[in-house]
């Protein structure tokens, strides 16, 4: 899979801003692609956004907390699980 491709599949036919409601047109990843490898085609750590909150979640300290708010320690703790398991996992088998 590529990344255009991740964006193209996780945007979908209607895409919504998670935060603000517009039309979203980007794909962020929660977890940076440089953070973990494993999350990088992750669908979990995918977050539909438009321009101006993407660069917000760049720019402005505190921002993130607004996707943790709004999907849940649970979810940010699944995120988690699976960025472990794969480091875990890669070490343990090479």
């Amino acid at each position: 899979m590529t990344d255009k491709q991740f964006q193209i599949d996780n945007l979908g036919d209607k895409p919504v801003c998670e935060l603000c409601y517009q039309r979203a047109v980007v794909i962020h990843h929660f977890i940076s692609k440089g953070a973990s490898e494993r999350l990088r085609f992750e669908p979990l750590n995918a977050i539909k956004l438009c321009y101006l909150c993407h660069r917000l979640i760049h720019e402005q300290v505190g921002y993130n907390d607004k996707i943790i708010k709004k999907r849940g320690k649970e979810w940010v703790d699944k995120l988690n699980k699976i960025q472990y398991e794969s480091k875990y996992t890669d070490i343990r088998f090479r």
